[in-house]
């Protein structure tokens, strides 16, 4: 099978896509990336790409196509969005030009943010008339709103309606997790089209030999809280700090 990764991230950043992407190739399949110049998370273009963009064209047997983009930059809001949107613009016209020539059965979308990146994917769709999947890994624009960056109801209201319009154009559309499925269905005219697709565990968690961790001193007086995921503003860490004040002042204690 011939497969269009579309991805605004892609080695030699670090991404599940870049393992999926290998993994297909070895299974026999011929996979094709168009993708960016990589710059996450520093903000600014690996010095080693700069140097020699020729050995970032291949990757585990995959070919990759690379589109010119505005850099994502450091803490700069204004910076982010023009890095959204020009990857969008230019794998939309320039990415779908130089693929003009090439045939693919299917278009793999990988979306961790922005939406944006489902554009590009439905112009080619367009054009060659081949499916598109699309993996959701973050919900727009729920995602927007939670970590404060866009504040308008009506700006959100209008990504609402670009995230309908990707969903709609997306043939099969997938979740990252059950949870994630409420919030696609919201966005898509068509829910027998939404499955669940999670993502695996890293290599590291494959090893046979594992070395537990210590377990942490049993105190009558102390609740000991465990944590496991993402921590940012996205996650609402602050609501878990939160509740550990109101524990504490109301002296609730755990069974």
């Amino acid at each position: 099978m011939r497969v269009l990764v579309v991805s605004q991230y892609f080695w030699p950043e670090n991404f599940r896509i870049n393992d999926l992407c290998s993994e297909l190739a070895q299974r026999g399949h011929e996979v094709t990336i168009l993708t960016g110049k990589p710059n996450y998370p520093s903000g600014t273009v690996f010095n080693e790409y700069i140097n020699n963009p020729n050995k970032f064209e291949y990757y585990s047997g995959c070919h990759i196509v690379r589109v010119p983009m505005i850099s994502r930059g450091k803490s700069q809001a204004i910076k982010l969005i023009l890095n959204f949107f020009t990857y969008a613009f230019f794998a939309t016209f320039f990415g779908a030009w130089k693929l003009r020539d090439k045939q693919f059965d299917v278009i793999f979308v990988f979306e961790p943010s922005p939406i944006t990146v489902g554009l590009p994917a439905i112009f080619i769709k367009k054009f060659k008339k081949i499916p598109i999947v699309f993996w959701v890994q973050d919900l727009w624009p729920e995602t927007l709103e939670a970590i404060g960056v866009v504040k308008s109801k009506w700006l959100l209201n209008l990504v609402g309606k670009l995230v309908s319009f990707i969903y709609n154009g997306s043939d099969l559309i997938l979740g990252q997790s059950k949870p994630f499925l409420h919030g696609i269905r919201l966005y898509s005219n068509d829910t027998t089209k939404i499955k669940y697709f999670p993502n695996w565990s890293e290599g590291s968690q494959s090893n046979s030999v594992v070395s537990p961790v210590e377990e942490i001193t049993k105190h009558e007086d102390f609740l000991k809280i465990l944590f496991a995921g993402n921590v940012g503003d996205a996650q609402g860490f602050s609501a878990i700090l939160q509740s550990v004040e109101h524990i504490k002042k109301n002296k609730i204690m755990a069974d």
